[in-house]
């Protein structure tokens, strides 16, 4: 797989592109690559997709990790482009003739059905598909894919599912658990203090952080995934006013402080509480690791 960003050097090749904001990487947006990649194999031509790289903007996925999954989907070629003030700007037209077309030798595009491009989102698949067709080539649009409720999978319906809790929803629209990529950092040990020591996650990051609460995770350290059980938000039992991402993992001793790790959130089981007496905190962590140890999964 090659990756490119369209600010440096390149040459390209006649190819098929997926287009869209792809963040979540949602079974949509699974739905548009695929069948990328599926009619450029068939048609044996180079399989692209376009990511718009947003730089410090909060998303579920953050560009690495689109990568990271279009690689295991089998994708030819990742086009990152910037998204500049220029790029806001670019009339809808430019962005077809100039980028996709001219630059990328776009000859068959695939999109969402409300995908829009350029200068104030004005660009639609209606002019998309008249551009690509004036040039020899097809515009395909694919329907959109439903949840349970028959309602249209969105990133901003997921990202509203992670940010009031609702991660096993949020979970099923992803086809995969909601996942955070962190390092270790040093907390204030309050875990080690009643007996349950915690790794400390920095959540000045990229990804957006799920509501307050105690949760079932899984915790990937150096390629071993391990069970564990997670808080989020302000430890009111210690009296602290800032949020912080608390990780007990079951049956791990080991000094990971500065170790990148992604965490993925399984299950809400509870709010944060606080609770005055030590004896009672204690044993509501045990039973939230109890429930969190005989938690099944569900994809």
């Amino acid at each position: 797989m090659r990756i490119i960003n369209l600010k440096d050097e390149f040459t390209s090749e006649k190819c098929y592109i997926a287009l869209g904001y792809f963040d979540g990487m949602h079974l949509g947006h699974l739905k548009i690559i695929k069948t990328c990649i599926s009619d450029a194999k068939r048609d044996k031509v180079l399989s692209s997709v376009l990511l718009l790289d947003f730089k410090n903007a909060k998303s579920i996925t953050t560009i690495d990790d689109k990568i990271k999954i279009l690689e295991e989907l089998g994708i030819d070629t990742v086009y990152v482009i910037d998204f500049t003030d220029e790029l806001k700007r670019t009339e809808p037209k430019a962005f077809v003739k100039d980028i996709l077309l001219d630059k990328l030798k776009a000859i068959k595009t695939y999109s969402g059905e409300d995908y829009t491009f350029g200068l104030d989102k004005l660009g639609d698949t209606a002019l998309l598909k008249d551009m690509i067709k004036e040039s020899g080539g097809e515009a395909i649009v694919l329907n959109f894919e439903l949840d349970e409720k028959m309602q249209k999978i969105s990133s901003s319906n997921i990202k509203k599912l992670i940010l009031s809790g609702e991660v096993m929803s949020a979970n099923k629209e992803l086809s995969r658990y909601y996942s955070i990529k962190s390092k270790v950092i040093h907390g204030k040990k309050y875990g080690s203090t009643v007996g349950i020591p915690t790794a400390n996650l920095n959540i000045n990051t990229g990804y957006i952080i799920p509501y307050q609460g105690v949760y079932v995770t899984k915790i990937k350290i150096k390629d071993q995934i391990y069970k564990s059980v997670t808080s989020v938000g302000k430890n009111l039992s210690f009296n602290e006013d800032f949020v912080s991402v608390e990780t007990n993992i079951f049956d791990f001793k080991d000094d990971i402080y500065d170790d990148t790790v992604r965490l993925y959130f399984i299950y809400r089981i509870r709010d944060m509480l606080n609770f005055e007496d030590k004896d009672n905190l204690i044993k509501q962590i045990k039973s939230d690791i109890d429930f969190a140890k005989n938690f099944e999964d569900y994809l």
